[in-house]
């Protein structure tokens, strides 16, 4: 066994796995390096999003979706009273929240990639309710027949 860096290998370039860097990160084009563990970090309790659905038809330019608070959140910010279904109906609220998807989409995210219109939802998507697998990713088409009502209306709204 051999050192080179910091690191022990063996003749086929192989590390053992006591000797492999413990820190997960990925290296872009231009020398960047992204540490997705820390951005997971960073990010978690912060929002007041719990779920979301995106939706593009193809014959629209822009982008709706289905959003569902964070019950957690929203109890700590607003009260522990407070109920997520009247939440969801409140245009207070739907402006916060608005205001928060543009806060985490508009540094990576160009205009038109952007979620113009919402429908707050209630409650999780889950195996329970049809909208989410056993392993929870969530079924897309199931989910755009629940909501294809709310979503034709949203998209009415925009023309």
């Amino acid at each position: 066994m051999a050192t080179h860096r910091g690191y022990r290998y063996v003749v086929r370039n192989r590390l053992p796995p006591d000797s492999r860097p413990q820190e997960e990160h990925i290296q872009a084009g231009a020398g960047r390096v992204h540490r997705p563990r820390e951005d997971r970090d960073s990010v978690r309790g912060q929002h007041l999003i719990a779920q979301c659905f995106i939706y593009g038809n193809s014959l629209k330019a822009t982008l709706v979706g289905v959003v569902v608070p964070d019950e957690l959140a929203v109890k700590a910010k607003y009260g522990s009273n407070t109920s997520l279904e009247v939440m969801c109906q409140n245009a207070d609220f739907y402006a916060v929240i608005m205001e928060e998807l543009k806060r985490i989409g508009s540094p990576m995210l160009k205009g038109f990639e952007q979620v113009k219109k919402v429908h707050l939802y209630h409650e999780l998507f889950s195996v329970e309710n049809d909208m989410a697998t056993p392993t929870f990713k969530k079924k897309r088409m199931c989910i755009a027949e629940r909501f294809k009502v709310e979503l034709a209306a949203l998209y009415e709204g925009l023309d």
